[in-house]
């Protein structure tokens, strides 16, 4: 038996669920409202309409992780399921069914990369459906995903890859809108060798990039280290704070950043000082195409119990003012200088908007969400629709924070060209 942290699922959705959400799952779950605990139970012992419910609506989209090692436990996936007094409808067709089923299957060079490498210990899959791992839950194939072993087997793998072969790394799938037509290339997806966090002394914390912010803001606690609880309002992963220099509620991560390890293309490790990240609002100086591995952060002498008031209430903000159980990639796009961007947002009439199964939250304006099996098309035709009412409302042009990936489904558009008009 095991507890669950208290957001990390909804008590309305108490009952059978499965651990790896599949419609023939290994490992399933009883769950107790009052105590949070969950029983393994085998799952020969599940009647037919018990069955049916697990692959009718706790799909994959809705319950990912439960366990103590998985590294996923914030994601707003794991608390978006809303339950209706009835038991969820299965749906049939989709649009977001419809983009997958046009999206293109691409080329299987995984048995030539692990031939090319041989002393390789990630796995490599191809055609893995991006839909699968992102928040949004939209996404068509990477051509491969590989989940290295560790850094020394992520810098093998760049170091002898083909050099003109397509990367793209991602942590646990916030800040990131895939595109229906999936990526042509490699997505680098790091796990549980980039999962460990180690009190260091003097009041110093070392985490690996997949480590989600908020567990970084927990271990922190309870060290009694202060300066980092402002990570518990933050989605996402370490990887990303450092990309994006991720910030919540007056501290950045420049504010407690140390140092960190990356690996360039070429798979040559490199130690990166303050200096060289060159911080500024949600942006770092390092090349796009270096791979964080892990990070160093200082904080200051604290006592555990005042800090987690202090998460508390970073918590209790984000809950009563952000679509926290929602599938939303996070805050859409960069504030302007001296500007809000969902003031701005709010002001063009934009709040609650909505083009297919994507919606402007009512909630958070700077947020959209995916309501009703949205495609990335839909998400992304919604963030252009907004983008152009803000400049002919305020003449300011909004500058996207998520970053969006790969290509659209053949013969359509992207980017501004996609915009409705009014």
């Amino acid at each position: 038996e095991r507890e669950f942290i208290p957001n990390r699922i909804s008590t309305d959705l108490c009952g059978l669920v499965s651990a790896r959400g599949v419609a023939s799952p290994q490992a399933i779950f009883q769950i107790d409202a009052a105590t949070r605990k969950a029983k393994r139970i085998p799952a020969r012992s599940l009647s037919n309409e018990e069955s049916k419910l697990l692959r009718a609506g706790i799909s994959r989209s809705h319950v990912m992780c439960m366990g103590e090692k998985s590294e996923c436990c914030e994601q707003t996936t794991c608390s978006s399921f809303k339950r209706s007094e009835s038991e969820p409808t299965v749906t049939t067709q989709s649009n977001t069914a419809a983009a997958l089923k046009s999206a293109p299957v691409y080329e299987d060079i995984t048995p030539a990369l692990g031939a090319a490498m041989p002393d390789l210990r990630g796995r490599l899959t191809a055609n893995a459906i991006m839909a699968d791992i992102t928040w949004f839950r939209v996404g068509g194939p990477a051509q491969v995903l590989f989940s290295p072993a560790d850094e020394a087997d992520l810098a093998y793998f760049l170091k002898n890859r083909p050099k003109e072969l397509p990367v793209f790394v991602v942590g646990l799938g916030s800040n990131l809108l895939v595109r229906d037509g999936g990526f042509k290339g490699v997505v680098i997806r790091l796990g549980r060798g980039f999962g460990e966090v180690t009190i260091l002394p003097g009041h110093r914390l070392r985490a690996g990039t997949v480590v989600p912010d908020v567990k970084v803001a927990r271990a922190a606690a309870a060290a009694g280290i202060a300066g980092l609880a402002f990570y518990r309002g933050i989605p996402g992963s370490i990887g990303g704070a450092l990309r994006m220099n991720a910030g919540a509620h007056g501290t950045e991560t420049t504010n407690v950043f140390i140092e960190a390890r990356a690996i360039d293309r070429d798979g040559n490790i490199h130690v990166l000082s303050h200096a060289d990240m060159g911080f500024t609002y949600r942006h770092c100086a390092i090349s796009p195409d270096w791979i964080f591995t892990q990070a160093t952060f200082q904080g200051t002498p604290g006592d555990p119990a005042e800090i987690g008031v202090a998460m508390d209430e970073v918590a209790d903000y984000r809950e009563k003012n952000q679509p926290v159980r929602e599938k939303t990639g996070g805050s859409t796009f960069k504030n302007p200088p001296g500007h809000s961007s969902w003031k701005l947002i709010d002001e063009a009439g934009c709040r609650g908007l909505r083009i297919g199964g994507a919606m402007v939250s009512e909630m958070h304006c700077n947020f959209l969400i995916n309501v009703d099996n949205a495609t990335g098309e839909d998400i992304e035709t919604l963030g252009e629709t907004v983008r152009a009412r803000v400049l002919a409302k305020s003449g300011i042009t909004l500058q996207w924070e998520i970053i969006r990936l790969g290509e659209p489904l053949p013969g359509r558009a992207t980017g501004e060209a996609l915009a409705l008009k009014s």
